[in-house]
């Protein structure tokens, strides 16, 4: 018969007078301040004649609740700049369960730089948590993955606005790779200065659109913003179109307004896209 882990105290939450106890899931014990509790968190419910004898545990191991209970004491703040992304991620799904407030905010902080790496890990935190800004920042970023592939990652109550919120999308891009910019106007002479056709412009231009989706936030890359002063009366069409998209893309609403719809203010892009429909707000 296996013998059951022993039991252990926390160097760093070991108060001779804390009110309350927490087992970790690696059966580290946490002696806490009731008042520092109700002051910091809203999550955290302990009767209000706990005593040691009372052991409430949690599911969170030992780890990720050193770092949790330090937000609730009034010492310096954790350094969460230097932690690995699945450390991060743990401690922002306890400081949101716990409603640990200030926890909250600074795991959102960080999470917001590990976006590149990790998109569909944080939009699925940000959509559980309702927050906004997480939503809105990580959905850009996977706007390139197959509606196969993302969508069965979703919560039901969110495939809709994301297919709303992809199709804002592909149908500009659509609309951008389809367009009829026509070139048959222009010189066929390779221009002396810098070697090329006027028309390769825009053949670059719509091969590096067309590649994907996500091209549409990169167009200072794939439509050049400064022509060359040499091609410019025969190249205007392209910086037209560069408006035209950036204009268009504007107007599209971020994911945070599909998904949430109903709990904030429109964003600027959702302003545009009511007023384009006709509706005023």
């Amino acid at each position: 018969m296996a013998e059951s882990p022993q039991l252990r105290v926390s160097e760093k939450f070991n108060a001779a007078d804390a009110e309350v106890v927490f087992k970790s899931s690696d059966n580290v014990l946490f002696h806490i301040h009731q008042l520092n509790l109700m002051a910091c968190t809203e999550g955290f419910s302990p009767p209000e004649t706990s005593t040691f004898s009372e052991i409430v545990t949690l599911t969170e191991p030992s780890a990720t609740l050193e770092l949790l209970f330090a937000f609730i004491y009034p010492q310096p703040l954790p350094d969460l700049g230097g932690l690995d992304f699945d450390i991060l991620a743990a401690l922002a799904e306890a400081a949101e369960k716990y409603r640990v407030f200030a926890a909250m905010n600074l795991c959102t902080i960080h999470m917001g730089n590990h976006l590149k790496d990790h998109p569909e890990e944080i939009l699925l935190h940000g959509l559980k948590h309702g927050i906004r800004k997480l939503v809105a920042r990580t959905a850009p970023l996977l706007l390139d993955s197959p509606l196969e592939y993302l969508l069965p990652h979703l919560p039901d109550r969110f495939l809709i606005p994301w297919v709303r919120y992809h199709t804002h999308w592909t149908r500009i891009w659509m609309s951008a790779i389809s367009s009829t910019l026509s070139t048959a106007s222009m010189a066929k002479v390779k221009c002396t200065s810098c070697n090329k056709l006027p028309h390769d412009y825009v053949l670059d231009a719509m091969a590096k659109l067309s590649s994907r989706l996500s091209a549409l936030q990169n167009l200072d890359i794939i439509l050049p913003p400064h022509i060359p002063m040499c091609c410019s009366d025969t190249l205007i069409l392209l910086d037209t179109w560069r408006d035209t998209l950036r204009a268009e893309i504007i107007t599209i609403p971020t994911f945070a307004d599909f998904a949430f719809p109903l709990d904030a203010v429109p964003t600027d892009g959702v302003r545009r896209f009511l007023k384009k429909a006709g509706h005023d707000y």
